[in-house]
């Protein structure tokens, strides 16, 4: 074992625990139609996190949307 080699201190260093790390499974963008099956609260949530992310332009590519079409999805999404 590499702790049987260290000095005390190291040791302690060595097994204490880590960052912790928490990963999104929405942290991409995902395709229209997924997003189209999911909840009001988490198109609120995603579309705001990837209109930062990737902007406007690249999301529309993506989805196939035209930019009117994207701001009708913006709209419906922001009157609620």
């Amino acid at each position: 074992m590499p702790a049987d080699r260290m000095s005390g201190k190291a040791k302690r260093d060595y097994r204490r625990p880590g960052s912790l790390i928490t990963y999104s499974l929405f942290e991409d963008l995902v395709p229209y139609e997924v997003f189209n099956r999911m909840k009001y609260e988490q198109h609120v949530q995603l579309l705001s996190k990837w209109r930062r992310k990737y902007g406007d332009d690249y999301i529309c590519g993506e989805w196939g949307l035209s930019s009117y079409g994207f701001n009708i999805i913006l709209e419906a999404i922001t009157s609620q």
